[in-house]
Order: structure tokens, then sequence, then C-alpha cells
């Protein structure tokens, strides 16, 4: 069973509280012609904060080209079903 992080809404005393699930973003890392498809995912509020997550991946680029065969030259955010919403690096920044 996959366990999902809920993002609980505040409310005043006596009224419901409100939990959302937070949508699932994969990070899928391009390195030249290759692709390091994300399996697992991250839970994030919003395609923004996954957003900045690639970002922060593209500006680490140097450590993780050196951990693996090809060198980061972008991130492509994909939602669960595989559809993608957004390249981060690259050509499209």
């Amino acid at each position: 069973m996959k366990r999902r992080r809920l993002l609980l809404i505040e409310a005043p005393v006596g009224s419901a509280i409100w939990e959302i699930m937070m949508p699932r973003y994969h990070l899928n890392i391009q390195g030249g012609r290759q692709t390091a498809n994300d399996d697992v995912g991250v839970d994030m509020p919003s395609l923004e904060d996954a957003r900045q997550a690639a970002l922060s991946l593209i500006r680490n680029a140097g450590r993780a080209s050196a951990a693996s065969l090809y060198p980061v030259k972008a991130v492509v955010i994909t939602d669960e079903q595989g559809k993608e919403l957004l390249t981060v690096g690259g050509s499209s920044g």
C-alpha cells in the first residue's frame, strides 16, 4: 500500500478540518539521449514546488553527473500518469 502525505488545512475551532492529498510529481533526469526515470516520485503541494526541486537538481548537476554515466542536462517533471508537465534546464531553462 502506498503511503501518501496529506496537507492539513487549519480551521477555526468547531469547523471541519480539510485533508487534501498532495499530488505526486516525478523528476526524471535527462542526460544526453538517456533519461533516468523517477519511479518513486515525491509528494509536493504544487507544480511550482516541483519546479523548484528540479532547479535544485540542475544547480547540483555537477555532483549528480559525477555519480552517473551521463551529464545532467534537464529535468522532466511528470505527473503520476506519466504526463509531461514541465521541463527544467536544457533549452527551456
